[in-house]
């Protein structure tokens, strides 16, 4: 059985990890006003994106994760299943602890692009539209043709997404 403790700032739920008996280390820490769900201990840790006070970890590998920190595999899973029951938004690198009991809805989900990933993806994209080009000569008014144009657009406009991330607007999680 795992404990959930709720806080008004994260502040006092930093301080309840040293000053409070009730809080014990392992327990999970929830702050509403700032969408922050944390785990108790000698250095409280977030597990949302978000931290407020508690410390925030650089992602890392699930393994590497269990080695760095106190918390074992069930204290991570509760406070991940608790952030996601809330819908605050989880630190990517912990959602392979969401268990079972919490399934991942689209909108609950990030996907992270480095700069070499959106290269790669910008030149297979020059590729294929120079590809479908080609193809598309002479059967600009057939049936094929118009499939072709309109899987041309498809992908300028992907390419455009990618080359300017900040002008896409994601469509935020009903609840």
């Amino acid at each position: 059985m795992h404990r959930v403790h709720h806080f008004t700032s994260t502040r006092l739920a930093y301080d309840a990890c040293f000053d409070d008996p009730h809080v014990r280390e392992g327990d999970v820490l929830v702050i509403a006003r700032e969408q922050i769900v944390g785990l108790a201990s000698s250095d409280p840790i977030a597990v949302t994106t978000g931290h407020g006070y508690l410390r925030t970890i650089p992602a890392m590998s699930r393994d590497t994760l269990l080695g760095e920190l106190a918390h074992d595999t069930a204290q991570l899973s509760h406070a991940v299943d608790e952030a996601l029951r809330h819908h605050y938004p989880v630190a990517a690198h912990y959602l392979s602890f969401a268990t079972s009991q919490h399934r991942l809805l689209a909108g609950e989900t990030i996907a992270v692009l480095t700069a070499d990933d959106l290269l790669v993806t910008s030149d297979a994209i020059e590729r294929r539209i120079a590809d479908l080009r080609e193809r598309m000569k002479g059967k600009e008014q057939e049936s094929e043709g118009l499939f072709l144009a309109d899987a041309i657009r498809r992908l300028e406009t992907a390419r455009g997404k990618l080359a300017n991330p900040a002008r896409t607007h994601p469509v935020a999680p009903t609840r």
